[in-house]
């Protein structure tokens, strides 16, 4: 049985040699010939490459990621207004389609699908239908039309300026690569690192009453506000505020994960309003390293809130990195303060490589920071506690009579705050002791050395005028008070 020859176009019934349909006036072309699968094949080609220079262009041009996409778009566009693409013109064939649609579902799930299935969609043109994948999705057919020859040097000339332009820009592309990988002599640059500066949070912590009772400094870990700091600094936390470096207010809603030990907390950010509760989002979130990246006297910088002052930015280099230590610090001399606990340490590349978190008060740059690889333990964690929660957890049992009296726990919590620098937090548990047993001479003398080392002489006066009032004459400490208060002219109590 001989097939009869139809109009593609409207379907009606055509002579052999007929190249013009009687009913619609449709040019009358014959399918692809298996032969031609080599110009197809060109014409692909020749796409791809125009799809790539087009996205290079809308990258340049600063479109960012959905460049690939627009360049997509306007082709497939272009493509449907020539009946096929640039390609397949240059090569002399042509798409029959009914209408955009049908162009565009094959110019796009159809091609998709071809590539999807291993590329082999696209191989499919070489069966006995000719057709490819794409073009049994949008019943679709190529075929092949009759070119002048000015038409061919034209499209010739247009394919050879884009070769060129391709090569040009790639040759250029590698040659700058290859100079900017060439180590640099010039001196480092800390630009990157101020760049960072968004993701950094000061911290505000209240007390039951409401009272400020410390501060320090906090980093954004997800645009959706998880974020972490110190351990010792939400420690105690009744309330607690996270202000961005551009003034906006979040608070410190749940306590996502913790580690002690580490002196750790992960936590989630988020504003309460009333019985509502808004949780951010795209917020900028810093890039975290790793610290084996950098080596002693590698330059870091740090970006916190020492003594309450956000957005400082301080400089330094690593000193040391002292692996022996539990659990295992960097010591750095970037300056630090009350204040900085919890600032992120960046390297060059602004990439956060540890966490602020203690200093050696009376020596000079002795810094310390925790490697952030030990964040991965809390990174994934979602224990969901308020701070109410969090803070019973950190309670001990109330059965163990060595630990159950408040006057040895506030003592013995005090002094290890103080031995860790913390000296706002230690003064509470002095003052606490005090209230507890308002005749206990070495809580006084405890608070005053705490004021010292917070720059209030004058409350120090107090607390050791109190002392010398309690202690007994055989105090060790008493001439070394005595002399303290006699050097700065206060009154000393009347000896009995």
């Amino acid at each position: 049985m001989t097939n009869i020859p139809v109009c593609q176009q409207c379907s009606a019934p055509l002579s052999p040699n007929e190249r013009r349909c009687q009913r619609c006036g449709f040019s009358v072309s014959v399918p692809v010939p298996l032969g031609s699968f080599v110009a197809r094949t060109a014409a692909g080609l020749f796409d791809l490459t125009l799809w790539i220079l087009s996205t290079f262009a809308l990258l340049k041009a600063g479109c960012s990621w959905f460049s690939p996409l627009i360049a997509w778009i306007g082709l497939v566009e272009i493509g449907y207004h020539l009946r096929g693409s640039l390609g397949k013109v240059l090569f002399g064939l042509s798409i029959v389609v009914s209408g955009r649609a049908q162009f565009y579902l094959r110019e796009t799930i159809g091609k998709l699908a071809s590539v999807a299935t291993f590329g082999i969609g696209f191989l499919v043109v070489m069966g006995n239908e000719r057709m490819a994948f794409h073009d049994y999705i949008a019943k679709t057919r190529v075929v092949q039309l009759r070119l002048q020859p000015a038409n061919i040097r034209v499209l010739a000339a247009f394919g050879l300026f884009l070769g060129v332009g391709l090569a040009a820009y790639v040759g250029t592309h590698f040659a700058i690569s290859g100079r900017a990988v060439q180590p640099a002599t010039t001196e480092p640059n800390i630009s990157s690192i101020v760049q960072q500066t968004p993701g950094v949070c000061t911290l505000n912590i209240y007390d039951r009453q409401g009272n400020p009772t410390g501060q320090g400094s906090c980093f954004i870990l997800g645009r959706d506000g998880l974020a972490t700091t110190n351990f010792h600094v939400l420690e105690e936390a009744y309330r607690a505020e996270a202000t961005m470096g551009d003034g906006r207010l979040f608070h410190v809603l749940r306590i996502q994960g913790f580690d002690q030990e580490q002196d750790l907390i992960v936590f989630q950010l988020g504003r309460e309003i009333g019985a509502l509760v808004e949780w951010p989002k795209d917020l900028f979130a810093l890039t975290l390293g790793a610290s084996t990246t950098v080596s002693i006297g590698d330059r870091i910088a740090t970006i916190g809130s020492p003594e309450g002052i956000p957005n400082t930015v301080s400089d330094g280099i690593i000193s040391a990195i002292r692996k022996d230590e539990v659990p295992p610090i960097m010591q750095i001399t970037a300056p630090i303060s009350s204040g900085s606990s919890g600032s992120p340490v960046f390297d060059l590349h602004g990439r956060v490589i540890g966490i602020v978190s203690s200093q050696v008060r009376d020596g000079q740059n002795l810094n310390f920071a925790i490697p952030v690889e030990k964040l991965a333990g809390l990174l994934d964690r979602r224990d969901n506690l308020t701070l109410a929660d969090f803070r019973n957890q950190l309670q001990p049992p109330r059965t163990n009579p060595l630990t159950s009296d408040p006057f040895e726990l506030a003592f013995e919590r005090g002094g290890k705050l103080y031995e860790a620098g913390r000296y706002r937090e230690a003064l509470d548990q002095f003052l606490k002791v005090q209230a507890l047993r308002p005749d206990e001479a070495a809580a006084y003398y405890n608070a005053a050395r705490c004021y010292e080392h917070l720059n209030l002489e004058d409350d120090a006066a107090v607390e050791y005028y109190v002392f010398l009032s309690l202690a007994p004459s055989n105090d060790p400490d008493r001439q070394a008070v005595v002399d303290w208060m006699t050097n700065r002219n206060y009154d000393l109590p009347a000896t009995p």
